[in-house]
């Protein structure tokens, strides 16, 4: 029996095994389920979900030629991209434990709270004031968030990414 085939035929909460994939335990209640989804189909929602964000953010950067006279088409498109690559997470991992997940550190809870108020913040300045010098900040101050938010799930590859930067920067060791 295939892993697909495993994960088709049991319910959101049947075996331990299935449910260790995802980083679901026991003791989480349930509350790793999405909407009662088997895991196969909360897999492949996170995939959907994963590369149409990505290739909808990536679309964006044809858009980033003009951003000076038209910055609303780069920043929404690459927002609207982000928001679908964390929905996809949230499909997989289920919204209870993603949130948890999201604030399990103090250094995660800040990056993973700057991202979101980035995203809105690129698309409520895009709708109701788009200008390049508001829009250029938030979209960087966005991805760099991002960025660190996702390299927070990876603490040594973080840290060595931190302490080059440091180098680079300060010329030191």
């Amino acid at each position: 029996m295939s892993f697909f085939e495993k994960l088709s035929t049991a319910p959101a909460s049947d075996t331990v095994a299935e449910q260790v994939i995802i980083g679901q335990t026991e003791k989480d209640d349930g509350y790793g389920d999405c909407c009662g989804m088997t895991y196969k189909q909360r897999f492949i929602g996170f995939l959907i979900c994963m590369i149409l964000g990505f290739f909808i953010s990536l679309m964006s950067l044809f858009g980033a030629f003009d951003i000076v006279l038209r910055p609303t088409r780069f920043a929404v498109l690459y927002s609207i991209g982000n928001v679908l690559q964390l929905t996809g997470s949230l499909m997989l991992w289920g919204p209870v434990k993603q949130v948890k997940d999201m604030y399990s550190t103090v250094d995660r809870g800040i990056s993973s709270t700057t991202y979101i108020l980035c995203i809105i913040g690129t698309i409520l300045v895009c709708i109701f004031y788009p200008k390049w010098y508001l829009v250029i900040p938030l979209v960087l101050v966005q991805f760099i968030a991002g960025v660190w938010y996702t390299l927070s799930h990876f603490p040594r590859i973080r840290n060595c990414l931190l302490r080059c930067c440091v180098r680079g920067c300060c010329g030191g060791d």
